[in-house]
């Protein structure tokens, strides 16, 4: 699978050089895979406030088994995050390039699941500052391909504009 997520990105960054260019009023809607705590989903929209900045929510959801044969020891994240974006098309020139930086603090629920023991489990959460930097690529007028490397979470996927 980490193949897999390594070719996309690799496929994401050789073209990143032709993305959409940001727009002032602009909406667009992410939706992709995660790589931040195991392999899950990721959501995203977001508003251009201005013809640099945009905001946004986003969330993801994720899991990943940690277990064994003698234990099932599965670990889900949910996070819940407002975003903000500096995009950089104005020092940037290009008709399809669209590269971007942002911070997104939210909120992040972790519950654990044992079926071995009932010493381990039950549900934590807290708040978290999040930090990304990514790119898109126009496929066409309404949808593009987007790459985005951060932490505490990394996705790809598609972005529609509507």
């Amino acid at each position: 699978m980490k193949k897999l997520i390594l070719t996309f990105a690799l496929f994401g960054i050789t073209f990143l050089t032709k993305a959409q260019v940001f727009e002032q009023g602009g909406k667009n809607a992410n939706i992709g895979l995660t790589t931040g705590y195991g392999l899950g989903v990721f959501a995203s929209v977001d508003y251009g406030y201005t013809d640099v900045i945009s905001l946004g929510v986003s969330g993801s959801f994720s899991s990943k088994n940690y277990g064994s044969i003698l234990n099932d020891f599965r670990v889900n994240y949910l996070t819940i995050n407002a975003r903000g974006a500096a995009h950089l098309g104005k020092f940037i020139k290009s008709d399809n390039l669209d590269l971007y930086v942002g911070v997104s603090p939210g909120y992040r629920n972790v519950s654990i699941k044992n079926e071995y023991s009932s010493y381990y489990g039950g549900a934590d959460g807290g708040v978290y500052l999040g930090l990304f930097a990514g790119g898109r690529y126009k496929l066409n007028d309404k949808l593009t391909f987007y790459v985005e490397g951060g932490t505490p979470i990394s996705s790809l996927g598609l972005s529609f504009k509507f």
